[in-house]
């Protein structure tokens, strides 16, 4: 039983997990060559490139603090978040 929840554990993990991401180039210094929604899409899109998913503009949902982008499917969705009080700034990045 005790084998059964491990293996249960790190399938969750694995689905679920989220990496840390620097401020990209382009949105190092001002003025930006980039804005912001196209920062965080980059984030998602190097994330999801291992996972071989790419994620939409298009698909952008707001979210206070960060973004969230869909595929173009709908069965993924990325989360970006700053991390509060990180310089230079950090984002977490999470594929569900």
């Amino acid at each position: 039983m005790k084998k059964l929840i491990i293996l249960g554990f790190c399938i969750w993990a694995g689905l679920a997990s989220a990496a840390e991401f620097t401020t990209p180039a382009c949105y190092e210094n001002v003025p930006t060559t980039c804005s912001f929604d196209e920062m965080t899409l980059s984030l998602c899109n190097k994330e999801g490139k291992s996972k071989k998913i790419a994620f939409l503009l298009s698909q952008r949902m707001y979210m206070p603090g960060g973004n969230k982008f869909g595929n173009a499917d709908g069965s993924h969705v990325c989360t970006v978040k700053s991390i509060k009080g990180t310089s230079p700034k950090r984002y977490t990045v999470e594929i569900n």
